[in-house]
């Protein structure tokens, strides 16, 4: 806690807050900001958040809630001091208040307005992320997603820095949705138009990669393209996706861009730094995923075997997960409790879709490894999920024996439930019945099991 004389020497941004609120705000900017970044040097996290944090009581008090939640999670991990689970939604009461104030007290421009508005439904998206509220979740990034787009239109000088900040720090938090969602259980057309999303005007694939932030802004829109909805039911003659459109072009650049990256290195003498490496290790593993995922959609059929041909992707996403997790204490730059492009998804999805024996046990092994949390994804909950999937499609079978189709589950959803200690998990293995030459994934059975998880 601060010392009495920290206390008397305040800024005037803080004369309303406890002495409890102006600790975990400090340690928000200390250590809170710094680990939701991630593996890269998010200007929302770093610069953007604490210059509105200056003037603005709701972002404040948002970002204690956050904070509130980091040191839950670090208390929990390490068995060290008392969680306090009453604090980060008392602090996030207090932030919808001051935002309704600031709000209805209209002392501001509109643009002002929706720009803390938006910095604050970051902070809330970010928050239910990370408190497995997928519900609140969405409609907070839905909401944040409708309101973007209308500020930009409020922009007639042009696309300023602050929306270049705010563009990038949404299609993130769309990507880390989209690779929890499950559009399987989008029940109605109406309930479709309703997921969040965020439309891809930034994808080029013929600019060459020729440094890492280009590079994470590709991986970033390829990632939304393999995981957008697909619409439903009957499409019209001839219509296809982006990713229908452009598959070919995309397998391809994701093959080469780190040649684009490493011969542009080279070309300037330069080397990369520790954090440099990693974050592009973390690229890569990334790149491996989008790969498979974007190179498998409409293969055979739609069958899960479809996978089996990509365990040289799997087995090298895996090694590149493992050079991450294994780096020793004093050359890790690895966030703990993090948004956005982690670990914890691409070895999910390699222990879900890679039927190899070893490889998918490695991938499991190295979630048990870790505690973790990335988002909505946490490692504890990730492992619980496998376990079951593994269990279930391994039964009776022997290290090297293959899954037989009729064994293997093709899609899963999974709600948490955080109150009750529990995970919900709905899972289906596909129907044998063909259609017009694709395996009918509606012909399936859904089953569900009511997993115990506890966390702590």
């Amino acid at each position: 806690m601060p010392s009495l004389v920290s206390d008397l020497i305040l800024h005037t941004n803080q004369i309303d807050l406890t002495r409890q609120e102006r600790w975990y705000l400090d340690f928000f900017r200390r250590s809170t900001a710094f680990q939701c970044s991630g593996y890269f040097d998010d200007d929302f996290w770093l610069r953007l958040v604490h210059q509105v944090t200056e003037a603005e009581p709701a972002v404040r008090h948002a970002a204690i809630a956050l904070s509130a939640l980091h040191c839950n999670f670090e208390r929990t991990s390490t068995g060290q001091g008392a969680v306090d689970s009453r604090l980060p939604l008392q602090q996030c009461v207090k932030a919808i208040s001051s935002l309704r104030q600031q709000l209805a007290g209209g002392g501001l421009p509109s643009r002002v307005n929706m720009e803390i508005t938006l910095v604050t439904c970051v902070l809330f998206v970010s928050f239910m992320f990370l408190q497995g509220d997928t519900h609140s979740a969405c409609c907070h990034l839905r909401g944040g997603l409708k309101l973007l787009k209308e500020w930009k239109g409020t922009d007639l000088s042009g696309y300023s820095t602050t929306g270049a900040v705010l563009m990038k720090v949404f299609a993130r938090l769309q990507l880390q949705w989209s690779t929890f969602a499950d559009d399987v259980f989008i029940e109605t057309e109406n309930d479709r138009f309703d997921v969040p999303y965020m439309e891809i005007n930034d994808l080029s694939l013929e600019e060459p990669t020729d440094n890492l932030e280009k590079a994470g802004n590709l991986l970033v829109s390829l990632g939304r393209l393999v995981l957008a909805p697909r619409p439903s039911g009957v499409t019209p003659p001839g219509y296809c996706t982006v990713l229908d459109s452009k598959r070919m072009a995309i397998l391809n650049k994701l093959q080469r861009w780190t040649t684009e990256l490493d011969t542009s290195i080279t070309s300037r003498g330069s080397a990369l730094l520790l954090r440099d490496n990693t974050v592009l290790t973390v690229l890569k593993l990334w790149s491996e995923i989008i790969y498979i995922m974007a190179a498998t959609e409409n293969r055979l059929g739609g069958s899960e075997t479809r996978f089996d041909a990509f365990h040289i992707n799997f087995g090298r996403a895996v090694a590149l997960a493992k050079i991450l997790l294994l780096a020793t204490p004093d050359q890790s730059v690895i966030p703990t409790f993090s948004i956005g492009m982690g670990i914890i998804p691409p070895l999910f999805f390699c222990a879900f879709k890679c039927r190899d024996w070893y490889i998918r046990r490695e991938a499991l092994q190295l979630l048990r490894s870790c505690q973790r949390q990335e988002g909505l994804w946490t490692t504890p909950g990730a492992v619980l999920v496998l376990e079951r999937i593994v269990e279930i499609e391994s039964k009776e079978l022997m290290p090297g024996d293959l899954v037989p189709e009729s064994r293997r589950i093709d899609s899963i959803h999974v709600n948490i439930l955080p109150d009750d200690n529990k995970i919900g998990l709905w899972y289906r293995r596909p129907g044998m019945r063909l259609h017009n030459g694709r395996v009918d994934a509606t012909s399936g059975v859904w089953e569900k099991a009511l997993l115990d998880y506890q966390v702590g």
